[in-house]
């Protein structure tokens, strides 16, 4: 792998090195753009993907976490106390 990576190297190094300067420049922002639209695609979906899928994360933290004898994960909820606890 290392030997056909150094071989693609020096290739693409000797015809980009052939180039006029200005199209290198040209090659280079193309290939910023390149990267910069799938980065910002990328972005645009995780965040998305994140709003779809709103996790009620009180109702795991308002609840109780026990092993049963498989040891499963089950998730019981807390019975929220009434007006009147704790007024004797």
């Amino acid at each position: 792998m290392g030997r056909f990576y150094d071989k693609l190297h020096f290739y693409l190094k000797r015809k980009l090195d052939r180039l006029s300067p200005r199209v290198q420049r040209r090659l280079t922002i193309a290939l910023l753009a390149v990267y910069a639209s799938l980065s910002c695609f990328f972005l645009a979906r995780l965040i998305n993907e994140r709003e779809e899928e709103k996790f009620p994360v009180e109702k795991l933290i308002d609840s109780t976490i026990r092993l049963d004898r498989d040891s499963v994960i089950i998730i019981k909820p807390v019975k929220k106390p009434d007006e009147n606890h704790g007024k004797g």
